[in-house]
């Protein structure tokens, strides 16, 4: 499981919406994906303050992805997409552990794996 606070989940669909409002019949599925994970991992970094790269290498282990992430987007938008923030955030939700937890939970399981702060979440 990967979790980060609720209020990146809230920036996140915010910034695929208003990404997916450029998409149009052009835009290919590659692009699309890549700059879906791009966004994801822009908002956790801000967020978390943790490099993209480790937190998209988490999220892709939690998964039960057959590929990168960004393979798993492609594949999904080939098959046809309704694209909002919401709708791209509920499908990283079912392929990987990705949860949300309560801004104001600081239990131990803030951050990942066992109650270390992976995430740098706690105050």
């Amino acid at each position: 499981m990967v979790e980060f606070p609720h209020s990146m989940r809230v920036l996140l669909v915010d910034e695929l919406d208003e990404f997916c409002e450029t998409i149009d019949e052009t835009s290919s599925p590659e692009a699309v994906a890549e700059a879906v994970v791009e966004a994801l991992e822009s908002v956790a970094t801000q967020v978390s303050g943790v490099d993209a790269e480790c937190i998209l290498a988490d999220l892709e282990e939690s998964g039960e992805l057959e590929g990168s992430l960004v393979e798993a987007l492609e594949a999904r938008f080939l098959r046809g997409f309704d694209y909002t923030g919401e709708s791209v955030v509920a499908f990283l939700e079912r392929r990987t552990e990705i949860e949300w937890s309560d801004e104001d939970d600081n239990s131990d399981t803030v951050g990942d794996f066992g109650g270390d702060d992976l995430y740098g979440l706690e105050d």
